[in-house]
């Protein structure tokens, strides 16, 4: 797989991308630890303002804690679904493959494995309006206004209603052992600069 699909630490003999899936199911995807840093709450009270269905796909961050609790009482299996946890790769590309589209709704990215996976499996995102998506897809992504719940309702929906018409960013995804080598290339840039 390509960085992208990866979830994790993904051995090299998983070749090639993901590739594309039939995107048959009709709810949205987002995959993450369930936390007030990803926003999981406040997106699946936008999932259901604007009854858009999104499937979340994480644990949560602390099961003990009144935002996990709150997430709870959102969970109808329609609106809001919730899959704790993948068994493996090959059963979390299912699930993304067969998504209609990709949403993401943290505040706190610069760069997101996530959307990468998504978009390596095919699928449209919709990410928040900052200046690291600006800059990674430009105009082939979809944007959530930054603090703007009633424009974000419009958004989703949105989304939602275009994604079969929608193709996903085309990105450059880089194995993991291409992403080694531009790490190991950096590093060495700064131990050389030091020991100069």
């Amino acid at each position: 797989l390509r960085a992208g699909a990866g979830l994790g630490a993904v051995p090299d003999d998983h070749s090639g991308d993901a590739g594309h899936g039939d995107r048959t199911s009709g709810h949205l995807i987002t995959t993450g630890t369930i936390t007030e840093r990803k926003r999981s709450l406040e997106l699946a009270r936008l999932a259901v303002a604007a009854k858009v269905p999104i499937c979340f796909v994480g644990k949560p961050y602390n099961p003990q804690s009144e935002y996990w609790r709150e997430f709870q009482t959102l969970i109808d299996g329609e609106l809001v679904r919730h899959i704790p946890h993948t068994e493996s790769v090959e059963h979390m590309v299912q699930l993304l493959k067969q998504s209609r589209g990709y949403v993401l709704y943290s505040d706190y990215e610069n760069w997101c494995l996530s959307a990468h996976e998504a978009i390596a499996c095919g699928l449209p995102i919709i990410v928040p309006d900052q200046p690291w998506s600006r800059e990674l897809f430009g105009a082939q992504a979809n944007y959530l206004a930054p603090g703007n719940h009633k424009e974000n309702i419009v958004r989703l929906k949105d989304f939602h209603n275009a994604c079969p018409t929608l193709s996903a960013p085309e990105v450059k995804l880089y194995s993991w052992q291409e992403v080694g080598k531009i790490l190991l290339d950096k590093y060495q840039g700064i131990l050389d600069k030091r020991s100069a």
